[in-house]
């Protein structure tokens, strides 16, 4: 996923799989919800940027991404894609969440041995 800011400025995530060579899968058997939780407050006027494809059945359903109590609605494809989100963010909010639909159990990717990952989309 690229958005706003470098790694440096992210304090803590979850619901996200391990770096693999393109980016990351969401995983529900993490969280149910992706949430990266930034060092400062994200601006109070913002874009984000996502560049990411969805898997399986969540391929052209809405993924609610929601900073503080502003929703946007993103819809994937199965195909990567880049996408911009306008944001507002009166509030200060230090948290982006990620909300996949129908998180399904996949193994593509995965390590051998280890139960299948629930994927909703991956990101760049």
């Amino acid at each position: 996923m690229t958005c706003l800011a470098h790694r440096e400025s992210v304090k803590s995530f979850s619901g996200i799989s391990r770096p693999e060579s393109w980016g990351r899968w969401s995983n529900a058997n993490l969280a149910p919800e992706v949430h990266i939780d930034y060092i400062d407050a994200l601006p109070a006027k913002f874009d984000l940027v996502i560049t990411a494809r969805a898997y399986g059945p969540n391929a052209h359903r809405a993924i609610p991404v929601r900073v503080g109590d502003q929703q946007q609605l993103l819809s994937l494809s199965e195909e990567i894609s880049t996408h911009t989100l306008h944001f507002d963010n009166p509030g200060a909010s230090h948290r982006l969440v990620i909300a996949p639909p129908e998180p399904q159990l996949s193994n593509t990717g995965n390590i051998t041995g280890q139960d299948p990952r629930k994927t909703g989309h991956r990101h760049g």
